[in-house]
């Protein structure tokens, strides 16, 4: 800028001058800006993701006129990078904005935020609080404690529904919200304001390389949300969806820690009783063996899959087909068990239940050990819903033909992966211990009442018996024979 200084003093002289000038301007703007950003706080906000997440532009405001004559202004806000409402049959994308009441004489500012939902996205796109023209969905209006304070239903540009300090009722088709008659609108027919759960997860990632990949979802929160239903659907509300959003967890384990993606519906869910321990043990167990590798070979570092690895990965990428690990009451004797669920949609979710005296009895190693054993659980279920026609799926149907039950069925399926097992477990303790060790501690629960383990010799039953009391159970804890430690060893 300098030789153009000299060169052109009479052009420059204007430039200084309009700069100045602008200076000036951000200088008002920027003082305008703090008076409406200084009120603004959402630390008593009910739901997590809003509190945490929300964004708000205050850079640019628009000041418009409200139906009533009041003076306002609103600025575009975002929760992380927009993530949908996922549902069972129906996803809804999410718009916010934060509506201010323009200050005048020092008197207090009013605030709303605002939230759209709809599963048009075009009508979606432009719609704000000030101009609904052309949108379908719901609107809500929030105070900064979270409370809804208005809810309205749009179809098409058109005020459908409107209800005004709604009621928090139950959920789905049983909590229907009230809703005010409108004057255009003689029969009260604009639909049904329906309370949604919506449940809540952060999702979590390993930095490899930088790059970022996806561990796992932990569950936050159940909330309710009311969603606008039009009553031309065939006459009734729709069915409970049944929503759940993710967001990204806090920097350093996602990508900026903002909320930049959303993994639904590829998730490992981690519920909220899952100890930070056991959460370390899971992380390990999605880590490929790099126990092989060796320098200057650099093709051998991306590591050698295994067991736990390839079934962990698989329900990371799968669409339909979901694995939550928790911690509770698994039942008299057990370490742990796996559930299934599934919905109308083809959604399975397989649900490892680890026994609470058992993580408390229990070594790490024992621990990972039975994880692997109920991911297998979990595989298995997931062979015989997706390729029923294999030869894993087909075995499995005559286990279970043979035996009568699909546990005994599954044990007996897993005696022939013993050596498996076995190598995950070795993976994950970085082949610490001698690979007897670790096939020894493979066979654990019903594995020891098939034929197979009866067909072993005795002293191999023996040294199976014998790790299996040293490194604890859900009825005792580890003994000084352990070679694991225990979480709280740490």
């Amino acid at each position: 800028m300098k030789k153009y200084f000299l060169t052109y003093l009479l052009v420059s002289t204007f430039l200084l001058f309009q700069s100045c000038l602008d200076d000036d301007i951000s200088g008002v703007y920027q003082k305008t800006e703090s008076i409406y950003q200084k009120g603004f706080s959402l630390e008593a906000f009910e739901d997590p993701i809003i509190r945490e997440y929300l964004a708000v532009d205050w850079s640019s405001p628009v000041e418009f006129t409200d139906v009533d004559g009041t003076m306002l202004y609103e600025f575009d806000a975002q929760v992380g990078n927009g993530t949908p409402l996922e549902g069972q049959s129906l996803t809804l994308a999410q718009k916010y904005s934060v509506v201010v009441s323009k200050a005048v004489d020092g008197s207090p500012l009013e605030y709303k935020l605002v939230r759209f939902l709809s599963n048009d996205n075009g009508s979606l796109a432009s719609v704000s609080y000030r101009d609904k023209a052309d949108f379908t969905g719901t609107v809500i209006c929030y105070n900064l404690k979270g409370r809804t304070e208005m809810l309205e239903g749009y179809q098409q540009g058109v005020l459908k529904a409107v209800s005004k300090d709604p009621v928090e009722g139950g959920s789905s088709l049983a909590g229907k919200a009230p809703k005010d008659c409108l004057p255009d609108d003689p029969y009260c027919d604009g639909g049904f304001f329906v309370y949604e759960p919506v449940r809540i997860y952060k999702d979590w990632y390993n930095n490899r390389g930088n790059k970022w990949e996806y561990s796992n979802s932990t569950y936050v929160k159940t909330v309710f949300t009311q969603v606008w239903v039009p009553s031309n659907i065939g006459g009734a509300p729709r069915p409970a969806q049944n929503y759940h959003e993710h967001i990204d967890a806090p920097a350093p384990h996602a990508p900026g820690g903002t909320g930049h993606a959303s993994n639904h519906p590829k998730e490992i869910i981690l519920d909220k009783s899952v100890t930070p321990c056991v959460k370390e043990i899971i992380r390990k167990l999605q880590e490929k063996d790099l126990h092989n590798a060796t320098v200057p070979d650099i093709s051998q570092l991306t590591g050698t899959s295994h067991l736990s690895q390839t079934i962990l990965d698989l329900f990371k990428k799968s669409k339909n087909y979901h694995l939550t690990f928790k911690i509770g009451e698994a039942g008299t004797n057990k370490n742990a068990y796996t559930e299934i669920e599934s919905n109308r949609n083809g959604e399975f979710y397989f649900i490892v239940t680890l026994d609470e005296e058992f993580v408390e009895n229990g070594t790490q190693l024992v621990i990972a050990r039975t994880l692997i054993h109920e991911s297998m659980h979990a595989f298995l279920g997931y062979v015989s819903q997706e390729h029923f026609l294999s030869d894993s799926a087909k075995l499995l149907s005559e286990y279970n033909s043979t035996y009568g039950n699909r546990n005994t069925a599954d044990h007996v399926f897993m005696t022939e992966y013993v050596e498996a097992i076995g190598y995950s477990l070795a993976s994950w303790d970085y082949h610490s211990r001698d690979k007897e060790y670790y096939n020894n501690l493979a066979w654990s629960g019903e594995m020891l009442n098939t034929e197979a383990y009866r067909k072993l010799a005795d002293s191999t039953k023996t040294k199976i018996k014998n790790v299996n009391i040293a490194e604890g159970n859900a009825n005792t804890k580890a003994t000084s024979n352990a070679l694991g430690i225990k979480c709280k060893s740490l």
